[in-house]
Order: structure tokens, then sequence, then C-alpha cells
């Protein structure tokens, strides 16, 4: 992203602020809450399920307490769709450049001519 900032000539942040560290600290608030739900799903005892839960427990203490308000998690989930509609929109740029995955020549071609030929 920030080559992509430099393309457009804006200036890069030298350090995240306390609204950076905000959105993050939210970000890891919902991946932990992804983690709890698909805790009761994974066989207990597992290694799976042992890693999970240590990593909830570790990261649940860096975490600041209190739920977040209905209005920073809707920011929060608008912020993940709007970084994958951007990341699909640069996935095709670099395509039509001819350097990304996707593009014709990527494509393995049949080294024998396909029936009807």
């Amino acid at each position: 992203m920030a080559a992509l900032a430099r393309a457009h000539g804006s200036p890069q942040a030298s350090a995240p602020g306390q609204g950076a560290h905000g959105a993050a600290l939210l970000q890891v608030k919902m991946a932990l809450d992804m983690l709890q739900n698909a805790l009761p799903s994974i066989q207990l005892g597992n290694e799976i399920h042992k890693d999970v839960l240590q990593a909830i427990q570790r990261l649940s203490r860096h975490l600041p307490q209190g739920i977040p308000t209905a209005g920073a998690q809707q920011s929060g989930i608008q912020d993940l769709m709007r970084n994958t509609v951007r990341n699909a929109l640069l996935q095709r740029m670099m395509a039509s450049q001819g350097g990304g995955p996707g593009t014709a020549e990527a494509q393995p071609q049949p080294s024998t001519p396909l029936p009807g030929a």
C-alpha cells in the first residue's frame, strides 16, 4: 500500500496514530470473536483446539475491557469490506498490465490440439 501511496503522490504517515491503533485493536477483537465462535466446533483436546484456546487467552490480555460500540463494530466491518474491494481492484490492475495472475499469458496451453481443431 505504501508503494501505491507513493505512486499517487500521497504523503506516507511516519507512524500510526491513535486512530490507527484503535482500529487495529478493533480488528484483533473481531478476530478473537471469530476464534471464540469457531472453538466449540473444534474437537476438544485436539492440538488445534489447544492452540486456538491459547491464542484467545494470550491476545485477550492486551485488549481493553468492555465491548466496542455497535458503531465501532460497523466501522470495522465496513473497513474490511473496503479493503477486500481495494485488493480485488489492485489485482485486476496488475493483471491488466500483464504482470499478475489471471492474464491470458499465464493460462497453460494444451500440448496437443483439441478434438475438432
